[in-house]
């Protein structure tokens, strides 16, 4: 189809296990219901793309990562579509077991990209990552990980990318179903890097809607990965039916900022304590934190209309690091737990050095 300017690429019904598809310009797949794109068992035979130190489960060395879908990062790619009834499979349970890892999908450069109606499941570490991307859409798909074993799994990433819209999803996974990051041109060019990608940008205008989203880890994560900006990133109309922290917005890992961040008729459901081995790890409704002392910070965060049912075990975070690692500007907007209106940021959390004009509306 791409030797021939474009096209569609029909994937009927049947498990089909392959090693690596490369996606190209103007190419559109389809999946038909019962369709299955599979990685091989036979990890001898996959494409080695990264090599990665998940946190508590990695040998010395790290593990051996593949991509199952990817880009030709090398150019800029244009209008891609995923989309039917089918899935994309990353095996990524079974390879863990055999020291491997596993990515389903890696969209890098491309502008135009359309996931639509698919399930992607079991990846064995960031399962679909969506770098350096522009004009995307991820409308009505399935993002179905294991939730037993602690392997950074996330859902889906979002990195150095512009005009997202994330809609009508449901997100699962042990790590986070839903990460912002920001990783600067040097960061993708290490070789500890997993992501195939070659010039870092900020990222810009995110927006989340109607979402559902289970984890044993963040729920709604930003900044975890801040080499470069992120601005203008609106989670509205979601549902957190369980997680350890529900709302994350961090500064940490590199020296950019995040501005204006808004959370918005968000309902919390339940907190549940990531456990690896015996350590078991505190529950929270938020963090909001400016963590590196030489980074930006994190500027102008409003929380509306977010309903908190469940009890947390551990004290919220709200703190900058320095004069430039500020936290500026908090609004607490009608945001409620178990059922009473916080009037007071101060009632549920000890304010910390650094942070900067903070207001609560509850009339």
């Amino acid at each position: 189809a791409y030797a021939a300017g474009g096209g569609i690429v029909y994937i009927p019904d049947g498990v089909f296990t392959i090693t690596q598809l490369t996606l190209r310009s103007n190419v559109h797949l389809y999946l038909a219901p019962g369709a299955v794109l599979r990685i091989t068992d036979d990890w001898s035979s996959l494409p080695v793309n990264y090599v990665r130190s998940p946190a508590h489960i990695a040998p010395p060395g790290g593990l051996k990562g593949t991509f199952l879908l990817k880009t030709d990062s090398s150019v800029q790619n244009e209008n891609i579509r995923i989309y039917g009834r089918g899935t994309i499979d990353g095996n990524g349970v079974a390879l863990l077991s055999d020291g491997r890892l596993s990515t389903p999908l890696h969209p890098a450069h491309v502008n135009g990209l359309v996931l639509e109606g698919i399930i992607i499941r079991d990846g064995g570490h960031w399962s679909t990552m969506i770098t350096c991307c522009n004009n995307v859409t991820i409308r009505g798909t399935k993002h179905l990980n294991d939730c037993s074993e602690l392997t950074e799994n996330d859902a889906i990433d979002i990195i150095c990318s512009q005009n997202v819209t994330l809609t009508d999803l449901i997100t699962i996974s042990e790590d986070d179903p839903i990460s912002v990051k920001a990783y600067t041109t040097e960061a993708f060019a290490s070789n500890e890097r997993w992501m195939d990608a070659k010039q870092a940008q900020d990222n810009e205008n995110i927006l989340v809607e109607n979402t559902i989203v289970w984890s044993a880890c963040g729920a709604y994560k930003i900044g975890w990965g801040i080499g470069m900006n992120t601005r203008d990133v609106t989670f509205r109309d979601c549902y957190i039916y369980s997680c350890m922290t529900a709302i994350d917005v961090s500064c940490l890992h590199g020296l950019g900022g995040a501005y204006n961040i808004t959370f918005e008729n968000v309902d919390v459901e339940r907190f549940f304590p990531r456990v690896y081995k015996d350590a078991k790890y505190g529950t929270q409704f938020f963090m909001i934190r400016g963590d590196n002392p030489d980074g930006d910070g994190v500027h102008n965060v409003t929380l509306r209309n977010v309903n908190v049912r469940a009890v947390y075990s551990s004290s919220n975070k709200l703190y900058g690091k320095s004069e430039t690692a500020v936290v500026d500007g908090v609004l607490f907007d009608h945001v409620s737990f178990r059922g009473k209106l916080v009037r007071d940021i101060g009632g549920i959390v000890q304010i910390g050095a650094y942070v900067r004009n903070t207001s609560c509306i509850s009339d």
